[in-house]
């Protein structure tokens, strides 16, 4: 491209806005898994009920 339709193109103010949208949307699932990810830990760790204790009496039985 030329560099005039370069700066045609960057100062367009419906390309900025899809542009901000797409990353909003992207950091959006971004966070969701993230979330997700820390919840599913959260959950594991209390369902197995505590620490690496608990783990080696049962395995011992």
């Amino acid at each position: 491209m030329i560099a005039g339709q370069m700066r045609v193109l960057d100062s367009d103010p419906e390309r900025r806005r899809r542009v901000r949208r797409t990353t909003l949307v992207l950091a959006c699932v971004a966070l969701a898994f993230y979330i997700g990810f820390i919840v599913m830990s959260v959950m594991r760790s209390s369902r197995q009920g505590g620490g690496a204790a608990d783990t080696t009496a049962a395995a011992s039985r």
